[in-house]
């Protein structure tokens, strides 16, 4: 399927300027299975298997998927949480040519009937159960509404009946029917969509992402060459693969080079750092929530960590003092990254940066991307002002499947609008301020909640903290806290103010609600989800009102 935004010109550009090239993710793990057929190339909760057996399962699973009448740019949905056949079926898909829709596993009804109706998935990959979620339930009560959906695939041992078991394709001698080049003749080329994934749907419905193969490749390299990553790295994903956090380290820079992957399926302090003790992980790459966790888990120093050169993370932001605290505890370089899921990998840190400029989440651009800080007016905003950041690159993605409007509006004149703020430093770096839907208004004056956030975070009482504008009738915004205490503490807003006017910011940047509750909502595992907690605060306020009239 041909890409939505890139034209022969674009292509041509990109591989003139050695960006881009023809290479598939399926090729690496092809390379792997001939340099080091019997390495370990996944290690998961239970299954370890090497690259030549990876390569086996793949191209059966990829011969099993045509025998079926799959055709040639259908798509194929995935919704499976961290486990080797997230690998396996998607690299099947690649090899085969056909589209595979990644959903991540906490969607349920409402946002999978979206995604199947849009793409016209004709089938889905999914575990029965997880996590004591029936999947395979949903699935068989959304089929009158899905009614492209033709095949159930199923993964694990145990399966329902009526379902095709993923682990009975990926051992039948399939290979044996077909020449050894059949399957070279069905990929995909490097410039077509491969891939469409789904954001995790902050505002509203999730978007259908487009992916394809070159931008992929491109990214993995440049990461694989910042963190230094070798042949001789073990690199865990202790985040979801299938939606950001770890996905380049893990999905394209480790395949590149032949490291083995570690796979935690639970993202418990407990379950990570057992892995990473007894797989002597050497790179670690995990979202801020989770790294948060392991900071504040009591067992922490009963773990020999000794062998990571770093932990990784992306996804969402991380505060000075907690990188601060990681970069302690855990005895390696803290490395931050940004991008965004439809806008692609903008920046990274390099292994070998200074520790305050990781510490600060201060990105460089990946090679070859151009950025710009522009105000509401779309004027170009100098060094040291906080704008919108925008992006232009062969990092970035086509666009969105189907759906022209939204991909004009994200992309105008070729530049990719991140809605993210950002300042950028004399040395050409950037550091992401928050969300421009997030700045709160305040009679006129500007409030930039993660300020608030890291600021409140180093009181010692604060386990969490999000920051969300609510209506006010004089002020029109005003700022409400909310907060997650430490067990067994106690607080209240007196604390807060007093606390904050300590650290010397101004006053009008102080909140004027504190709620305290028992976890700050997420968005996919990774984002706090602040439209929940402003549409709390509305209602809050509503109530209040309406108690008061009567």
């Amino acid at each position: 399927m041909k890409p939505t935004r890139f034209t022969e010109k674009v292509i041509d550009e990109y591989i003139r300027m050695g960006y881009w090239d023809s290479s598939l993710i399926s090729d690496s793990w092809d390379q792997n299975a001939i340099l080091y057929p019997d390495k370990e190339a996944i290690s998961e909760e239970h299954t370890k298997f090497t690259w030549l057996e990876a390569k086996k399962e793949i191209d059966r699973i990829a011969l099993g998927l045509l025998e079926l009448g799959i055709k040639k740019d259908e798509k194929l949905a995935i919704q499976l949480y961290n486990c080797s056949e997230l690998f396996t079926v998607r690299l099947a898909c690649e090899k085969a040519g056909i589209i595979a829709v990644t959903i991540l596993p906490e969607f349920r009804h409402a946002e999978v009937s979206v995604i199947l109706r849009h793409t016209e998935a004709i089938g889905i990959v999914i575990p029965w159960k997880f996590r004591r979620f029936d999947y395979f339930k949903m699935i068989r009560e959304l089929h009158p509404e899905t009614p492209s959906v033709k095949h159930v695939f199923v993964i694990g041992d145990d399966i329902p009946d009526g379902v095709i078991s993923i682990k009975e394709m990926s051992r039948r001698e399939i290979e044996k029917k077909y020449p050894s080049d059949y399957l070279q003749k069905k990929k995909f080329h490097a410039f077509e969509t491969f891939q469409i994934a789904t954001s995790t749907g902050t505002t509203d419905m999730p978007k259908c992402i487009e992916f394809v193969s070159c931008v992929r490749q491109y990214t993995g390299k440049v990461v694989a060459k910042r963190l230094k990553i070798t042949h001789d790295d073990v690199v865990g994903a202790f985040s979801p693969v299938i939606s950001g956090g770890c996905f380049n380290e893990i999905y394209r820079a480790a395949p590149l080079v032949g490291s083995r992957i570690v796979l935690s399926k639970f993202f418990t302090p407990e379950a990570i750092l057992k892995l990473i003790e007894r797989e002597r992980v050497t790179a670690a790459a995990m979202v801020p929530t989770v790294l948060i966790r392991i900071l504040n888990y009591p067992a922490l120093g009963k773990y020999d960590l000794s062998s990571l050169r770093f932990v990784k993370h992306g996804g969402s932001l991380l505060p000075y003092d907690q990188a601060l605290n990681a970069s302690k505890k855990f005895g390696c370089p803290i490395l931050p990254a940004y991008g965004t899921l439809d806008g692609g990998t903008v920046g990274t840190s390099f292994v070998d940066s200074p520790q305050e400029t990781l510490l600060k989440a201060a990105y460089k651009p990946l090679d070859g991307v151009e950025i710009k800080l522009i105000d509401e007016s779309n004027i170009e905003l100098p060094q040291g002002e906080i704008g919108e950041l925008i992006v232009k690159g062969p990092n970035c993605e086509p666009g969105y499947y189907n759906d022209p409007k939204a991909t004009a509006e994200a992309f105008k004149d070729g530049w990719f609008h991140t809605g993210d703020l950002a300042s950028l430093d004399a040395e050409g770096r950037f550091t992401i301020r928050g969300r421009r839907k997030d700045i709160i208004i305040r009679g006129g004056q500007n409030i930039y909640p993660f300020e608030i956030e890291s600021i409140l975070l180093k009181h010692p009482k604060i386990q969490k903290a999000a920051v969300v504008g609510m209506p006010d009738e004089e002020m029109v915004e005003k700022a409400c806290a909310y907060i997650v205490l430490e067990a067994k503490e106690e607080f209240n807003f007196s604390e807060m103010e007093a606390f904050l006017k300590e650290q010397g910011i101004a006053p009008f940047k102080i909140p004027e609600r504190l709620e305290i509750i028992d976890n700050i909502p997420l968005v996919g595992g990774i984002k706090m989800d602040k439209k929940r907690l402003k549409d709390d605060i509305k209602n809050k306020l509503r109530q209040e009102v309406t108690r008061e009239s009567f």
